[in-house]
């Protein structure tokens, strides 16, 4: 059915991030209404690269399946120097062990969109196309703006909350008087969507550097095709735009490959900019995707990045608006994705100056000993490790948020135990419930927080009374916030043990987006019920005792 017709959010901008803002608010059953001045959804690729992290929200969401049969693996990256072919890394299984899809995935972003609104169109909910922010005001209340629809009609419209996802030029950014930090690059870049005629594997990646020019070339789904990326040469770098063919000639020239480009779909050329918002939120406006923050290609960091924003921001606000928790929480949205794009545009920007740096000495190291390097560094199966896991933004990490607590009597846990503020490490649980293993992450609840219950023995325990007893008390106190589930010390839940640091009965308190938010071993309910008082900033509570665990039998 329908959503309710008074909308609580408004959603500008309706690529990768604004879809997915209105995709979790959805599920969430949460009014919105999602804008976007563009006449429909993008047919072009842009963004490329879907990663692991992406893919797990996806699968939440239903639509992981859909995803892997439109898109194309991409199983190895080849270095190829002056036209000759000097490296190869096998990139298979790269992340077999951190997560359900240990790779790195190539989906044209126009396919990503779709899958979006598909799910949407589940809701029955549809993008108001041709509609445009032109102003905003807001006060302690509300959100009051004026829209523009298809140049001939206007609407004041008045909201608890908005996002603006509405890209670089963001109007949402503009009428908040937000600063946009950063720079640009001094060259012209180039893309297309384009067939490739020669010999290397359809399914890598291949960096293709020479002394006059490099470019970066992805499969893409389709024989032959691909997207190359690379930048104008100078002497075509002008205040007119070249056309593909002139700069296809340059190209085959210059990069010394035997090389044919053919059937050219989309291309294009752009400036590229380092930057990010000064903050990401303004009492009731939020910014996220390209809104917040804009940076180089490398790594395929970009769109991820934005869809993350709205994953972490869409479960806080569907809480506050249902009266679960109060509005304090959305300050950590801010806290926690801000310095997430300040480090990316950082560590992007390096990656990228030294790729495309035209100095003598750079441009040594690149053409001499990027391929071996790269070759040694991925032979260490904790290099490859560390590296996937921030590529694929698994490793990405809130341990500097206040939603991320360990009970202060209570660290009784070693090091290498997953840390509030980390993402619940991707592993097999036998479930006693259905008497088989499956994935940890089937068992969180992704609207509330999941309470996991570890109990440390079998035997006479109360993990089934103390379970009881919880849930009775989250009614009264958060009806609705928190589920909770029991992990059994089952002989196939030794590894999972192992990995928490369980030696004795403990609480690992989930979030909605599968990030630890508080630990406690012992397993102590009051500690518990004080993180959700003081952090979660929990409405209403009745005037009652809190719950005390009794003593053991």
């Amino acid at each position: 059915m329908p959503l309710s017709s008074k909308p609580a959010v408004l959603i500008v901008g309706a690529g990768p991030t604004g879809l997915m803002m209105a995709c979790q608010l959805a599920s969430r059953s949460i009014p919105f209404r999602i804008i976007d001045r563009k006449t429909g959804p993008s047919k072009l690729s842009k963004a490329l690269v879907v990663q692991a992290r992406t893919l797990e929200i996806f699968e939440q969401m239903g639509i992981a399946a859909a995803a892997l049969r439109q898109g194309q693996m991409a199983t190895g990256i080849n270095f190829i120097l002056e036209g000759r072919s000097v490296q190869h890394i096998n990139l298979e299984g790269i992340g077999h062990d951190k997560s359900p899809f240990p790779y790195m995935y190539v989906l044209e972003q126009s396919k990503t969109e779709q899958l979006l609104l598909q799910f949407l169109a589940q809701y029955h909910i549809a993008v108001e196309w041709n509609t445009q922010l032109l102003s905003l005001e807001q006060n302690e209340e509300e959100v009051t703006v004026t829209l523009h629809y298809k140049d001939i009609s206007e609407e004041e419209l008045t909201v608890p909350w908005l996002v603006g996802a509405d890209g670089s030029q963001s109007r949402v950014r503009q009428e908040l008087y937000i600063d946009f930090l950063g720079g640009s690059y001094e060259h012209t870049f180039l893309v297309a969507d384009t067939e490739i005629d020669w010999k290397y594997n359809h399914q890598e990646l291949f960096l293709c550097l020479s002394e006059k020019t490099l470019a970066a070339i992805f499969p893409m789904a389709g024989e032959r095709r691909y997207r190359l990326v690379s930048f104008l040469p100078p002497k075509l770098d002008r205040n007119t735009k070249p056309d593909f063919a002139t700069v296809a000639r340059s190209l085959e020239k210059d990069l010394g490959l035997n090389l044919k480009f053919r059937n050219t779909n989309w291309y294009s050329t752009y400036r590229l900019h380092h930057r990010y918002a000064r903050q990401f939120s303004k009492d009731r406006c939020f910014l996220a995707g390209d809104a917040a923050h804009v940076h180089s290609p490398a790594g395929g960091q970009g769109m991820n990045t934005g869809l993350q924003d709205a994953y972490n921001l869409a479960w806080k606000l569907a809480l506050v608006i249902q009266e679960a928790v109060e509005p304090d929480l959305l300050l950590t949205y801010q806290d926690e994705r801000l310095p997430v794009a300040k480090n990316l545009v950082a560590s992007t920007d390096k990656l990228f100056s030294f790729m495309v740096s035209s100095n003598p000495v750079m441009r040594f190291l690149r053409l001499n000993t990027l391929p071996l390097l790269f070759k040694k560094v991925f032979r260490y199966n904790s290099v490859r490790s560390s590296i996937f896991k921030r590529v694929s933004q698994t490793g990405i990490r809130y341990q500097k948020s206040r939603l991320s607590v360990t009970a202060a009597a209570e660290k009784h846990f070693p090091e290498q135990a997953p840390h509030p503020g980390d993402r619940v490490p991707y592993m097999s649980v036998f479930s006693a419930d259905q008497q088989r293993k499956m994935s940890l992450y089937s068992l969180l609840h992704h609207s509330y927080f999941t309470l996991l219950i570890f109990k440390s023995t079998f035997g006479p325990d109360r993990a089934e009374q103390l379970k009881e007893e919880l849930e009775a008390e989250l009614e009264i106190y958060y009806p609705e916030l928190v589920h909770t589930q029991i992990i059994y010390p089952h002989e196939e839940n030794h590894v999972l043990y192992d990995q928490f640091g369980i030696n004795e009965d403990a609480f690992y308190l989930i979030r909605p987006d599968n990030y630890i938010a508080f630990r406690a071993q012992p397993a102590n309910v009051e500690s518990l019920m004080q993180y959700l008082t003081n952090v979660c900033l929990v409405l209403e509570q009745p005037e009652t005792e809190i719950f005390e665990e009794p003593d053991p039998e």
